[in-house]
């Protein structure tokens, strides 16, 4: 059995429909049927690296009206480098990789809310530790190209070395984001009503506004 029969065999057991597969110049595209609560992104995580080595890149056509598509790499090490407490961490990390229908597959406000989250939950430990973990979360916003997010939580760690040195306007930042909204459950459950919920409902086309007769 060749990668690309094989992918399609691992994705079927994930409850996946392949209708096409096609490996070029190292992107992989797929053309599949879903159910909404069919896993996505641990099928992929799972199926492709293993299966389908050449691929560095996966464009998957979903139902005939979803694109889903990025890099393939930091699905690899989700599942062979990451501690099972930093699961959901390394979660919102990958999911800012990846697109669909052309838009962040995790927005930042969602991805805000949730490290900010996290950076408050850190201050209640001990020093070390506290910075350990506040470390990993200035890492994390980093990837997503968060610079606010980023130089925030820096000055939380250089908080927790020198209390002299806080910046009252990054605590209130931290504060915002972490009492932003929550998103519901859904937001993170791996299959395309996860992915509807950080997109949000899709412009309506101007021209199917307009009534026959105008």
């Amino acid at each position: 059995m060749d990668d690309g029969h094989t992918t399609d065999f691992a994705l079927r057991l994930w409850g996946w429909t392949v209708l096409g597969s096609d490996l070029s110049d190292g992107t992989l595209t797929l053309t599949a049927a879903v159910e909404e609560r069919t896993p996505l992104f641990t099928a992929l995580a799972t199926a492709v690296p293993h299966h389908t080595p050449g691929a560095d890149r996966i464009v998957v056509e979903l139902n005939g009206e979803h694109r889903l598509a990025g890099p393939v790499e930091p699905w690899a090490a989700f599942h062979t480098r990451s501690p099972d407490a930093d699961r959901v961490l390394v979660l919102v990390e990958l999911l800012g990789t990846w697109t669909f229908d052309d838009q962040p597959a995790v927005t930042r406000a969602v991805s805000r809310r949730l490290l900010a989250g996290w950076v408050e939950e850190a201050g209640t430990r001990d020093p070390r530790a506290a910075v350990s973990r506040l470390r990993r979360l200035r890492e994390a916003a980093v990837r997503l190209e968060d610079d606010e997010l980023a130089a925030a939580i820096r000055s939380r760690i250089a908080a927790l070395r020198d209390p002299a040195s806080i910046s009252l306007a990054d605590l209130v930042r931290l504060r915002e984001w972490r009492t932003a909204p929550m998103p519901g459950p859904e937001a993170l459950s791996d299959d395309l009503r996860s992915l509807k919920t950080a997109r949000g409902p899709r412009p309506v086309d101007r021209d199917r506004r307009r009534s026959p007769a105008g």
